[in-house]
């Protein structure tokens, strides 16, 4: 039996409402008197009823984030439960045990939330009726504070008088948080709704309801007072798209229903101005837990200004391309007409150089004549090829390069301008005479000579140039062109591969064409490598050109087929007045001066019959009727040009076999791959340098 007058009694009360044995929650004395009565009797017969009771009890204590606690009005008695939400702000059992009054379990109530408190309490004082709950937080052991939901219920006397409650708390903070993060996602979502200039929509699948935000009407204009809501507002909007993209429009919203996908598609709508403007509408899918389409939802975006900035590019794109095609169809024809007086100054010069009447005197002056002609010519050149480069236009075909060879050829060609200077070349290859690269053998070749006529023009009077050759641990090939000159100033450094940039005190340093540099680094990139250098003022110039190595074992075909060509020829040439004996040449020309050049040089040589013809048709029917043994066509002639020529001489059984050399002050690389691909024998750009034509001619007749 339990004595009535035990201590424990309000737990047992408690208890009972908790358990619903009370059914109300603001019950009577008498209530409470009925409900003690049907307690002992259930005592008396076994306590069935208390066992569960007893079981729910301590199975509440033991539930994560909740604790229970009553508390005695009449006897002033506060007691809090040892339960899993005390244990959890950090208390031991002493400590939840101590707590035994209202005013010390409200010392661990946050003093902010104490109003919160006494005005629910308040409130439930004077009506029943209203709920007691609260949200507030409680302090941890360390200090911290969490959140915690109170429910609560009271027991009243016959005076409507609360004299004892009994509730249970539980851990809201995770939901505490969520809640402010969702407010203050909400609130972030709000105020850049409001900032922004874009448009919000949602289109509901489950209703058809299309949500426009105030923000994509004001992009065409509107107020959101000006459109009409509901269901019209999306057959508003797409009547304003423009008639040729709406289909677009229609497919980008239908297609991500049937599919799913991103929606990003991009129209014209016309505004309140009734002006054209470009919107992008850019969106997703949503699914349900089933997998199943709800929403779809985006945001509009106005880039007309983008469209209009794109158009403006396209059009000075357009602007560009043209003025580039201009400027390149400017140099070539320029590079064309500079050429032809170039041809008979350089051709007559040389002509001197057979003349046994002229002073030593004269053929100094003469000299300087033709090493001027051949300066200028350069600049030409360089000039050309840099506007190929910058336009482009240059294509490097990669293939295996045998480069010692390649390096010996070009210190053939250098070695005249270094003895100018007394300046020496030696070329150290080490163990590496026989390593092939990947590169274009021309691009490469004019690459290094750019590199060894800059060191040598760097280089005081009897310098010293070197040229070796290395390998680096990723497989490249490091050629080195080091000379021991003026080098450049640091100041000087950054200005190195800009064309017409490079000086070297207050000197031009190329004083050939300024951009022979430039030319090399665009060359070396192309051919995807590397052009470093390195410079000391008063010490000397290094550049590095790195290629990629070849690291497979070449043919015996392969090997000989990259060699230069020029050092594949392999021998010391020299004139012989005899060496075209019974042989007759054509030479196909519409410019006196150059006819007279070529006239005036093989007329040298005994037993030549050197034919001319200053017209297409006229050489057609000479090269018919005299059966020459070589024809020298010039390809700008005029009416039928010389592609139109040798399509017919090929075409004629009686000249098919003859071999047509090229004549043309055309030098770019892709009008000599060109005139190659046509079936031109050979191609020789003008100025002609005569003991190179005699070089080829003799080639191919002997």
């Amino acid at each position: 039996m339990i004595d009535e007058g035990n201590k424990k009694q309000p737990l047992l009360t408690s208890l009972v409402e908790l358990s619903g044995l009370g059914s109300s929650t603001a019950s009577t004395e008498p209530d409470m008197q009925r409900n003690l009565t049907a307690f002992r009797q259930d005592l008396a017969t076994g306590g069935t009823e208390f066992n569960k009771l007893h079981d729910t009890y301590f199975r509440l204590q033991n539930v994560w984030g909740f604790g229970t606690w009553e508390w005695d009005i009449k006897t002033w008695r506060f007691t809090v439960f040892n339960s899993q939400l005390w244990r959890a702000l950090g208390y031991s059992a002493e400590e939840i045990e101590a707590i035994d009054t209202v005013e010390h379990a409200m010392s661990f109530v946050h003093e902010n939330d104490h109003p919160l408190l006494a005005k629910v309490l308040e409130q439930h004082r004077k009506d029943s009726s209203v709920l007691l709950e609260q949200s507030y937080r409680m302090r941890c052991k360390n200090g911290t504070y969490r959140w915690t939901h109170l429910l609560a219920q009271t027991l009243r006397n016959s005076d409507n008088k609360i004299v004892y409650m009994s509730g249970v708390n539980y851990d809201i903070t995770n939901e505490k948080y969520a809640e402010q993060s969702l407010r203050e996602n909400q609130s972030l979502f709000q105020r850049i709704l409001k900032s922004s200039n874009d448009g919000i929509w949602e289109w509901s699948l489950r209703d058809g309801r299309l949500s426009f935000s105030q923000g994509c009407w004001r992009l065409l204009g509107f107020n959101v007072e000006d459109i009409e809501m509901g269901l019209r507002r999306h057959r508003l909007w797409r009547a304003r798209v423009h008639p040729l993209d709406r289909s677009e429009f229609d497919l980008a919203l239908t297609l991500p229903m049937e599919s799913g996908g991103e929606i990003d598609v991009e129209y014209r709508i016309k505004n309140i101005h009734d002006e054209w403007m470009w919107i992008r509408s850019r969106g997703d899918v949503i699914y349900d837990e089933n997998g199943a389409i709800e929403y779809l939802s985006g945001a509009n975006i106005d880039i007309t200004e983008l469209k209009r900035a794109q158009e403006r590019l396209t059009s000075a794109k357009s602007l560009a391309e043209q003025a580039n095609k201009a400027k390149s169809e400017f140099l070539s024809n320029m590079s064309h007409e500079l050429r032809t007086p170039m041809n008979a100054i350089i051709g007559f010069t040389q002509l001197f150089d057979y003349a046994d009447n002229v002073t030593e005197e004269q053929r100094e002056n003469i000299s300087e004549i033709n090493r001027a002609g051949h300066k200028l010519l350069d600049l030409i050149n360089d000039v050309l090829e840099l506007s190929k480069i910058e336009a482009g236009k240059l294509l490097c075909s990669l293939e295996p390069v045998a480069v010692a060879a390649l390096i010996e050829d070009v210190f053939v060609q250098s070695q005249h301008v270094a003895e100018l200077k007394d300046v020496s070349l030696s070329f150290e290859p080490h163990h590496l005479t026989s390593v092939y690269v990947r590169a274009d053998q021309n691009a490469l070749r004019q690459a290094v000579t750019n590199l060894i006529d800059f060191c040598v023009l760097s280089c005081r009077i009897g310098g010293r140039i070197i040229v070796s050759l290395a390998t680096t641990t990723n497989d490249y090939l490091v050629v080195s062109v080091r000379d021991n000159g003026r080098g450049i100033s640091k100041s000087e450094q950054d200005m190195m591969f800009e064309p017409f940039g490079h000086r070297v005190g207050d000197e031009q340093v190329d004083q050939g064409s300024g951009i022979g540099l430039a030319i090399s680094k665009s060359l070396v990139e192309l051919m995807s490598g590397n052009l470093l250098f390195d410079s000391e003022e008063g010490v000397g110039t290094c550049f590095q050109i790195q290629l990629p190595l070849i690291k497979h074992e070449l043919t015996i075909t392969e090997q000989s087929d990259y060699i230069p060509k020029a050092v594949a020829l392999g021998e010391d040439f020299s004139v012989n007045n005899d060496l075209f004996v019974g042989k007759c040449f054509l030479y196909i020309e519409d410019n006196s001066a150059n006819i007279a050049v070529l006239e005036q040089y093989f007329s040298q040589f005994n037993g030549l019959q050197f034919e001319v013809a200053d017209e297409s048709i006229t050489g057609l029917f000479k090269a018919r009727n005299t059966a020459p043994d070589i024809i020298i066509l010039d390809i700008n002639m005029p009416g039928i040009d010389g592609y139109e020529v040798l399509t017919i001489l090929r075409s004629d059984l009686s000249t098919e076999s003859i071999p047509v050399i090229a004549l043309s002050a055309n030098a770019a690389r892709d009008d000599i791959q060109r005139a190659l691909d046509a079936g031109f024998t050979d191609y020789i750009t003008k100025p002609v340098d005569v003991e190179q034509l005699t070089m080829v001619v003799n080639s191919l007749v002997h």
